[in-house]
């Protein structure tokens, strides 16, 4: 049996638990895509559905949602939103994809606090995550998607 280097692992271990979050990251934006509400806004628009969420939301957010609006407006080359104030500065050191994990956090507690009704601020969340993992070429290797 082939093992990976000096851990004794099965060769090709380490990269199964990747493959599949890659498959359940690609899944989840190909869903949002397909069904999400916000879908077919602009990446301004989306941009400031985000920035109010965080206004109105404030630390429940921690940042999450004005980081990803910055980072979707830079990505798509249109001017970053304005927010009044600066949210947690460590949010702006995390990478994509650990912003990514924090948003989407922060989008469950939003929907187990609102069950049984749904929450805005997490479906928007949810829509500028998947909008950023489309940036990311090994999860959507067709390109940035752009709303019709």
């Amino acid at each position: 049996m082939e093992t990976d280097g000096p851990t004794g692992a099965p060769a090709g271990a380490a990269q199964a638990p990747r493959d599949e979050a890659i498959l359940a990251a690609r899944e989840f934006v190909a869903r949002q895509m397909s069904g999400g509400i916000y879908r077919t806004l602009s990446t301004a628009s989306l941009g400031l559905l985000l920035v109010e969420a965080e206004i109105w939301h404030g630390a429940a957010l921690g940042g999450a949602a004005v980081e990803l609006a910055r980072r979707l407006a830079r990505r798509a080359g249109e001017p970053e939103p304005d927010f009044p104030v600066e949210p947690c500065p460590a949010v702006h050191r995390i990478g994509d994809r650990g912003l990514m994990v924090f948003a989407m956090r922060r989008a469950e507690l939003f929907h187990a606090g609102a069950s049984p009704q749904v929450s805005q601020a997490a479906f928007a969340l949810e829509m500028g995550v998947a909008r950023l993992l489309t940036t990311d070429a090994e999860i959507w290797p067709t390109g940035p998607y752009s709303a019709p």
